[in-house]
């Protein structure tokens, strides 16, 4: 039979057909894509997302209110205002007295030239500001910062002969542990009582130093901590008014944090330079690569379910759309954070009219 370039079906029809077919396989394509985009508990987590954006904002538009910031220059004032005052002189010569004590026990003498010049020189500020005129104020504070610097300066010398002492005993313990292995070896070895007996007295000569200079070491310890102690006393109040700016400051960073965090852009702005942003990983197909919004599996541990053949772990994906039950309100421990919503119905009683007087003639 000759062949001939007739087939069973008209190629019109099947490129109608197949045409056809694209289009039907490109709109399921499509569909698919879009319902897996608009999955419900995606819709709650971007809705969750959006919120806890807006309330962090709201949060941070608090902290940066007219009370927030007047509140937090009052602090600042405050802690200026303690910076300028002296210090207390009780403190000051209780702190020579151990600084000078603790030279002595070591059988050297303390260099507290640079200390004595300071309060010194705070005296005479101190004596000076009746006027209370500006540059005697700061010169005041000028002389209690470099006091304050003398003092951290032999805390911090202080602190160095710790180190060093508890270095010396650590280095002197191992030649103690060296010198009771060689007594053992010896022991074992059968060497004569005259070799014993002198290893046996290294041993003990290196016992008694390592107990002294651990003494040393505490004493260097307690006089550290002495220091410390005084220190504190000196600067309580500086130190509290630090610590409130401290917790101020860290609560506005906290909350930039979580706002930069939360933010759902297309491009966010690092060091003046346009990045991409989160938005994009939200968009269909890309949603499925590191995207934000992800189903919760959390894995109860002791908590299976029987299916006959073994105990299957039981995973928790409540939190997948419930995004928001385990959060409470900030600075609270047990009040949720966003309360079921209420209905709340007011009724306003009208004011009974007051009779109007007849007229008589």
């Amino acid at each position: 039979m000759p062949a001939t370039d007739q087939t069973w079906y008209p190629m019109k029809l099947l490129h109608r057909l197949f045409a056809l077919a694209s289009l039907a396989l490109l709109a399921t394509t499509v569909w698919l894509v879009v319902k897996d985009h608009q999955r419900s508990w995606k819709q709650y987590q971007r809705a969750a997302h959006r919120i806890e954006g807006r309330m962090a904002a709201w949060r941070k538009y608090q902290f940066e209110t007219d009370d927030a910031v007047r509140r937090r220059q009052q602090l600042e004032s405050q802690r200026d205002e303690v910076q300028r005052q002296g210090l207390e002189r009780g403190l000051l010569a209780q702190f020579r007295a151990e600084v000078a004590r603790d030279a002595q026990r070591r059988g050297t003498t303390a260099e507290l030239s640079s200390f004595d010049r300071a309060c010194s020189q705070l005296d005479q500020s101190d004596r000076t500001s009746g006027a209370q005129a500006v540059d005697t104020i700061v010169r005041a504070g000028t002389f209690r910062a470099a006091v304050l610097a003398e003092i951290k300066n032999l805390i911090a010398a202080a602190r160095q002969r710790e180190q060093t002492q508890a270095n010396i005993q650590k280095l002197r313990a191992a030649d103690w542990d060296v010198a009771k292995a060689d007594m053992g070896l010896a022991i074992r070895a059968g060497r004569p009582a005259a070799d014993l007996e002198q290893r046996q007295a290294l041993a003990d000569r290196l016992r008694a130093e390592v107990a002294e200079l651990a003494r040393q070491q505490e004493a260097a310890k307690d006089q550290r901590l002495a220091l410390d102690a005084i220190f504190a006393q000196l600067t309580a109040g500086e130190r509290a008014l630090e610590v409130a700016l401290a917790a101020s400051r860290a609560d506005l960073a906290r909350l930039e944090a979580t706002v930069a965090e939360r933010a759902s852009t297309y491009f966010r702005v690092e060091h003046g330079i346009p990045l991409p942003g989160k938005k994009f990983l939200e968009l269909p197909i890309l949603d499925a690569f590191n995207s934000p919004l992800r189903i919760e599996n959390l894995w109860a541990e002791g908590l299976t379910q029987d299916y006959n053949f073994r105990q299957v772990p039981r995973f928790d994906r409540c939190t997948t759309c419930h995004t928001a039950m385990q959060k409470t309100k900030p600075a609270s421990a047990g009040a949720p954070a966003y309360p079921q919503e209420q209905l709340l119905e007011f009724t306003l009683s009208v004011a009974a009219q007051p009779a109007t007087p007849r007229l008589t003639a």
